[in-house]
């Protein structure tokens, strides 16, 4: 159910907002995470056109909606019309950025895992890479699997090779991330610079965790954390899992194998499928 109003009064101390609809006072709550997110365009006589659930629940003793996301937020002045938050400017900017990529390069990576037995000095290693490097309409241009050797703890502890299913001996016989880095480093240029698009944070910053323990200096390609690029699309509360992402567009249910070659080949999916969404 979509509401657009101006807001008539404001509590956010208990996260309730009303609006005048049709000449009648509604009552209106807002979740943690959008009173953190848009706190700061939130007041009296602001214009919020938003999306809230059509039936009422209890919500400190006031029968109210709850709000599902924000469409837009702005103020009109005499002269003007101030727009503090247009989900519209965001669509069209994440089609603008799905469009523009030229070369495209689709990276995971698998890292070592802390144990109850693990030193306390540990530090996790990254000792896999996969990626996919394809053209802007998907065609592979090159496909790479490394298993890196880790700097500081070569040895491989139960929980990372049980969580992962690695063969140890893969990893052993692993380049060095130094090697690594430096194939990295030619591919990058190779490809004239490519975006890489990953899943989530965690990947770039294993990156950059790897740089200053092998005191190399850090790359910085253009990362595409596409994992935020949806939630922001979409307006997703909570992470959205990347094997249940090829399921909203596939239908297909698969396991995850955390092998970085197949998360890589997941992600080039769901980009070209979110891709098609998005522009359609």
């Amino acid at each position: 159910m979509i509401k657009i109003g101006s807001i008539h009064s404001l509590d956010l101390n208990n996260r309730l907002f009303t609006i005048k609809c049709k000449n009648k006072i509604e009552y209106f709550y807002l979740q943690s995470g959008l009173v953190k997110k848009f706190q700061r365009y939130l007041d009296k006589r602001v214009f919020v056109e938003f999306d809230c659930n059509g039936d009422k629940d209890t919500h400190n003793n006031i029968s109210a909606r709850k709000v599902n996301y924000f469409i837009k937020i702005f103020k009109n002045t005499p002269h003007n019309r101030e727009i503090f938050y247009d989900l519209s400017i965001i669509r069209s900017g994440v089609k603008q950025l799905l469009t523009n990529q030229e070369n495209i390069m689709f990276l995971d990576l698998e890292m070592t895992m802390q144990s109850f037995d693990s030193p306390k000095d540990f530090k996790s290693e990254i000792i896999q890479a996969g990626y996919l490097i394809t053209d802007k309409f998907g065609n592979d241009l090159e496909r790479k699997n490394y298993y890196i050797k880790p700097t500081l703890f070569p040895k491989l502890n139960k929980r990372t090779l049980k969580f992962l299913s690695l063969n140890e001996e893969d990893v052993n016989n692993g380049v060095s991330f130094n090697e690594f880095y430096n194939i990295f480093k030619d591919t990058l240029n190779k490809y004239n610079n490519p975006s890489i698009i990953v899943w989530g944070k965690n990947d770039v910053l294993a990156l950059k965790a790897c740089y200053e323990i092998n005191e190399l200096e850090p790359l910085k390609p253009n990362y595409i954390n596409l994992l935020q690029v949806h939630k922001n699309y979409f307006n997703l509360k909570n992470d959205l899992g990347l094997f249940d992402a090829y399921k909203k567009y596939t239908g297909a249910d698969l396991n995850q194998e955390h092998d970085a070659l197949v998360d890589a080949f997941m992600t080039k999916n769901v980009f070209f499928e979110f891709k098609k969404e998005a522009i359609r």
